[in-house]
């Protein structure tokens, strides 16, 4: 059965690639609120060379103003069925685009991965782990004040190895939200290694509700961003968690959780 299940998720991915040939892609791949989207929006306006905006033509699918981009948004929350019917129904807009990104979240990819097509440019989000925990956290206290669940913000061992995989992925480009935020270098270094050079950022995301702490009206400034583990009470469950994996802690991290 294992057998079987692995030879059709390679003919997925031969599949899958097919469709996508003739095209540049690139597969978007990072823990949730890391700054996926973030990267996202500021690597589409360096394709097009201005600021662009998407309208969504199916779901979790969109195109640029352009048409020059098609995006499609968390691929692996809904499957590879799902993926192939969106890759097929449409066509007409993937055949008119010459770029092809896709988001994956809180995913762990492996080889012939069938979300992360032949030839593609794979990019790999990392940010302090501190503040991508801080963020989750506010995000689920948000949605929980609402009355509603929000299970995806989960913090526990699989988040854990996510983070890992994510670190050690090889043969991906790593991108660090900290570093973009705060190092104008850093961005124009990473988007000449790209063949791009066009360097403008949204002023927040809008995409899954922007910003944890100001939303996606407001933009936070600099110092914010990188300390926002000092806006959050820490739960010990979690300090615990990190504690047992200092390997994706700084030492100004660690010595944080050690004063908690």
């Amino acid at each position: 059965m294992y057998k079987l299940k692995r030879f059709l998720s390679y003919l997925s991915y031969l599949y899958i690639s097919f469709i996508c040939r003739g095209k540049i892609v690139y597969v978007v791949n990072g823990a949730r609120r890391s700054g996926n989207h973030a990267f996202i929006n500021w690597l589409s306006n360096a394709i097009d060379n201005e600021q662009v905006n998407y309208t969504e033509i199916s779901y979790t699918v969109s195109k640029s103003t352009s048409g020059k981009i098609v995006f499609f948004n968390e691929v692996n929350f809904l499957g590879v069925l799902h993926f192939i019917s969106s890759l097929r129904k449409n066509k007409e807009s993937i055949k008119k685009a010459n770029y092809i990104i896709i988001s994956l979240e809180d995913y762990i990819t492996h080889k012939y991965d069938t979300f992360v097509p032949m030839k593609a440019i794979k990019i790999a989000i990392t940010r302090s782990t501190l503040n991508l925990v801080s963020s989750r956290l506010k995000r689920a206290i948000n949605v929980a004040e609402l009355g509603l669940c929000r299970g995806d913000m989960v913090i526990n061992q699989k988040f854990i190895d996510c983070l890992n995989a994510l670190r050690e992925a090889n043969n991906w480009k790593v991108w660090h939200y900290d570093s973009w935020v705060e190092d104008k270098t850093y961005r124009n270094v990473f988007l000449n290694g790209l063949g791009f050079s066009f360097d403008l950022s949204s002023s927040v995301s809008i995409q899954g509700g922007g910003s944890s702490f100001t939303g996606s009206k407001e933009t936070p400034n600099v110092h914010d961003v990188l300390n926002r583990w000092e806006k959050i009470i820490w739960p010990q469950r979690i300090v615990e968690l990190l504690n047992d994996n200092p390997r994706l802690l700084t030492e100004t991290e660690k010595k944080f959780l050690a004063n908690l």
